[in-house]
């Protein structure tokens, strides 16, 4: 939204051309993701759409990477548990509250049909949607069931995306240190987690302090 600000060579002069106020957990947020959906469908080669915020980084090569999305036409939205004060902020909601999902704000895959119902639908349910707080953990997955009756048949229940919930199922040493003062991120982690997460097939952590000690070279190799 302030492309004057970007430096980054990689995304210098990369930006869209629609920009919205965003804030955070807010609808902006969703309604950002979505102008960029729409502006790579035009595309015709883009075949997978990855939501990714600057605190992920993938843990394995992109070759690896490549060939684990790829390798079907699937989308893949790691979905948890329904939060009722949340599905009430919803105005007029077309489904029932046992309908209601959460997911993963972050490492998203869409496949290119799904990602054109996003786009194609946008003006339809932005209305019913904008009172909701963390909106981007419920909107993406909850409007693909309703736009696609076969969605959970496209949906792979194997999470993309490790974050601190999951920590306790990897490590048990204490290994992961977080900054409790910024939502808990990431703020070092060995090659040994990074193995760890390898091994339980995550493409992608989570929640990354700018400053953390990460080993990059091992990540890449």
């Amino acid at each position: 939204k302030e492309p004057e600000k970007i430096t980054d060579l990689l995304l210098k002069d990369k930006h869209i051309s629609e920009h919205i106020e965003t804030c955070w957990g807010c609808f902006g947020t969703v309604e950002a993701n979505i102008l960029m959906m729409k502006q790579a469908l035009q595309d015709p080669l883009n075949k997978k759409f990855i939501l990714m915020s600057d605190s992920c980084i993938p843990i394995v090569s992109f070759n690896k990477f490549d060939n684990k999305i790829m390798k079907d036409d699937k989308s893949k939205i790691d979905i948890f548990y329904n939060q009722e004060q949340r599905y009430n902020h919803i105005i007029n909601p077309s489904f029932t509250y046992d309908k209601f999902t959460k997911s993963s704000a972050q490492g998203l895959i869409f496949n290119r049909k799904h990602t054109e119902l996003l786009v194609n639908s946008l003006l339809i349910y932005k209305d019913n949607w904008k009172n909701m707080g963390c909106v981007d953990e419920h909107y993406f997955g909850n409007i693909l069931r309703e736009l696609d009756s076969n969605f959970e048949l496209n949906n792979n229940k194997n999470k993309n995306t490790f974050d601190i919930w999951e920590k306790d199922k990897i490590d048990k040493n204490s290994e992961i240190i977080f900054n409790e003062q910024s939502f808990a991120l990431i703020k070092s982690c060995t090659n040994n987690i990074i193995d760890k997460i390898r091994d339980n097939n995550f493409l992608i952590i989570r929640k990354v302090d700018k400053n953390t000690e990460i080993d990059i070279n091992y990540i890449l190799n």
